[in-house]
């Protein structure tokens, strides 16, 4: 009686076929929450542990593990991708910084305040902006142009690579904007994320093959059925 008021495109996906992705996707959310809430977990993975999540909203294990298997690894190769490529930036950034006045610089906020550790004092220095250079933030500002532009051709020409656009421009951005900050080189700054989609992929996957799995024959005989149903709706 309550589908009767209900929008047609809600009250037709009401049975039980349509509820069996949704609660694969919720109990994947699930278990990305307890990554997040249980400490230790939280303390490994590190404070990106919420991109679990994230991941899960944009290529959610709702089709058959197939389907998933393939958004996912075009995810983590564009994350590897952008990776790579802002590694080059950081090494050719790195080769352009004055190593002498930067050494003197660490030095220098090291010692500045006696009741701080010298680490802490440096990290501090970082998000102050104090070891920025020119000549490193134009090489940052280059190589974050061209990839940015190679994203976006792709996920304008290729529709199908747009997880491979979206993750390579998460990754690219925050170690060529972090970049130019710091006065070492952190070529594993991507790691940050890299862990939370590696653990989202295996997550996913075993919810897909685990909990209600539906094979590609499955999904095709499923969008023949509704094809069938429209038709008919159709002639009559």
């Amino acid at each position: 009686m309550v589908t009767k008021h209900l929008p047609p495109w809600i009250a037709s996906n009401l049975n039980w076929q349509s509820l069996k992705p949704v609660i694969r996707f919720a109990i994947a959310c699930w278990i990305g929450l307890l990554f997040l809430i249980i400490q230790p977990t939280l303390d490994v993975i590190g404070n990106a542990t919420f991109f679990i999540l994230i991941a899960n909203f944009i290529n959610p294990p709702a089709g058959t593990a197939i389907s998933f298997l393939f958004g996912s690894i075009l995810m983590l190769v564009g994350a590897l991708f952008a990776w790579g490529w802002s590694c080059i930036g950081m090494a050719a950034a790195f080769a352009a910084r004055d190593q002498v006045l930067t050494q003197g610089q660490i030095r220098t906020v090291a010692t500045a305040n006696p009741g701080v550790q010298p680490d802490a004092a440096v990290i501090m220095a970082v998000f102050r902006g104090v070891f920025l250079e020119t000549g490193p933030t134009a090489i940052y500002l280059a190589f974050l142009a061209v990839l940015v532009y190679f994203l976006a051709i792709m996920r304008v020409s290729y529709p199908k690579f747009t997880f491979f656009s979206i993750f390579g421009m998460i990754v690219g951005d925050v170690m060529l904007t972090y970049g130019p900050l710091l006065p070492t080189k952190q070529y594993d700054l991507a790691l940050f994320f890299v862990y939370p989609i590696c653990i989202y992929v295996a997550v996913g996957l075993a919810c897909s093959i685990l909990i209600f799995p539906v094979s590609i024959n499955e999904k095709a005989l499923g969008i023949l059925a509704k094809l069938t149903n429209m038709l008919g709706t159709i002639q009559a």
